[in-house]
């Protein structure tokens, strides 16, 4: 069983796929919503070494505390205003400069990525640019949203763009990177995560990917040093517990795999890649009843997930 485990691994995945879609489709408001771009931001692609989904989509560009939401903290009470004011004329809100406008159209992209409605989110990213054309983060944000839908060549194109205004900017180097990498490309991907770890060598998001490259290599050992390194980096960070997940399955060391993927499904809820990977094992291991409560647990959550994310879209 041992020897076969991550050829079934990958033959579980399609299994345990079958299975998702089947109580998604029945438990989930969200399969019935068309602007809902699916449970995940990234591919659903195996990889290359054993099988099983690697890693999730890129993060937001950051965001700079602008004196916008400075002024918004700083500014006075009314009761205070009105007991210090020694005059009834109210006066004129200060104009929003056009760095906080910059800044309020990535905020607001970011939002609407991760809301799953990428239509809105490339018009509030090509509003910044509007605003300011040599902004990298924003095409590190179309990149992230054309990633997302899995149209890795268009989100490369966009992260180029990134680095040549931004040489310096670590993000885009990692991005582009894992491009490549969901492209199966690993040659091509190298030396931009080895440029984006040379920039910040303390980057979580470079390491893991870095551990991405190794498995894909059958590096596993050098991988599992990697995946160790972003979390005790980053702890909360869960794309590395899914890559160690999956580099222990490649290794046969199912018990850890199981622990890792739980530890990473506490982590991130939301993230369908380490249930489909647990459910995966699950049922390559002949334990069905548990690969089931996988896909129902995960019905569960993106139910009550796409409820809150309703409730909190204001209506138009």
């Amino acid at each position: 069983m041992a020897v076969t485990m991550s050829r079934n691994m990958k033959r579980s995945s399609i299994i345990f796929a079958a299975l998702l879609t089947l109580s998604w489709s029945q438990g989930s408001i969200l399969a019935q919503d068309p602007s809902n771009e699916g449970p995940s931001g990234g591919s659903t692609q195996a990889g290359q070494a054993g099988g099983g989904q690697v890693g999730g989509g890129p993060t937001n560009p950051s965001i700079a505390k602008t004196s916008r939401s400075a002024r918004r903290s700083s500014r006075p009470s009314s009761v205070a205003a009105a007991r210090r004011s020694t005059s009834s004329t109210k006066r004129p809100q200060p104009e929003e400069s056009l760095s906080d406008k910059v800044e309020r159209a990535l905020e607001e992209g970011n939002a609407a990525r991760d809301r799953r409605r990428y239509s809105e989110a490339e018009s509030l990213y090509r509003q910044a640019l509007g605003l300011d054309a040599k902004e990298a983060r924003a095409y590190i944000g179309l990149g992230n949203i054309y990633f997302d839908q899995d149209r890795y060549d268009q989100a490369i194109e966009y992260y180029r763009v990134a680095i040549k205004l931004q040489p310096g900017n670590a993000e885009a180097y990692s991005n582009l990177g894992y491009g490549y990498i969901r492209l199966r490309k690993d040659i091509e991907a190298e030396p931009f995560i080895r440029q984006a770890l040379a920039l910040d060598p303390q980057s979580a998001t470079a390491i893991t990917r870095q551990g991405h490259l190794y498995r894909s290599q059958r590096k596993f050992n050098e991988a599992l040093e990697e995946y160790k390194k972003a979390i005790n980096l980053k702890p909360e960070y869960a794309e590395p517990y899914n890559g160690l997940g999956l580099t222990y399955v490649d290794l046969k060391n199912y018990s850890q795999a199981i622990d890792q993927f739980k530890k990473a499904i506490s982590l991130r809820p939301d993230w369908s890649f380490p249930y489909n990977n647990l459910g995966s094992l699950y049922v390559a291991q002949k334990r069905y009843s548990e690969a089931f409560n996988q896909t129902m647990l995960w019905s569960i959550t993106m139910l009550a997930m796409s409820i809150l994310i309703r409730r909190n879209t204001p209506r138009r």
